[in-house]
């Protein structure tokens, strides 16, 4: 292939480009703009899923284990808490850190 041709080659190429077409597509007959279209690969959804009787079983001993161990959550946080309120008063009391601080009277010069 010599020069002008090579030449009058690359012209065509970018004569027959569109602007919308994807720069590294080498298809000179591709119409499309470069854009995927995702929902023509988007399977439909179904909202109601419809679930055996042992699915079911399984999914309300599920909500209640989750149930109990939230509440656990909950009994062991609250019970923590008072365990370190107590804890902090009784160590304020010990070292008299509730008093009102004694004033130093500075000595006059």
């Amino acid at each position: 292939m010599t020069r002008e041709e090579y030449l009058q080659v690359i012209s065509d190429r970018k004569k027959n480009k569109t602007m919308n077409q994807h720069p590294f597509n080498n298809s000179e007959y591709d119409d499309s703009n470069g854009l995927v279209d995702i929902n023509k690969h988007q399977q439909p959804i179904n909202q109601e899923v419809e679930l055996t009787t042992t699915q079911s079983k399984e999914v309300k001993a599920a909500k209640q284990s989750l149930k109990r161990f939230t509440l656990i959550l909950i009994v062991v946080g609250v019970s923590l808490g008072v365990i370190l309120a107590v804890g902090t008063i009784s160590f304020l009391n010990r070292f008299n850190l509730f008093d009102v601080p004694t004033q130093v009277d500075q000595p006059s010069k």
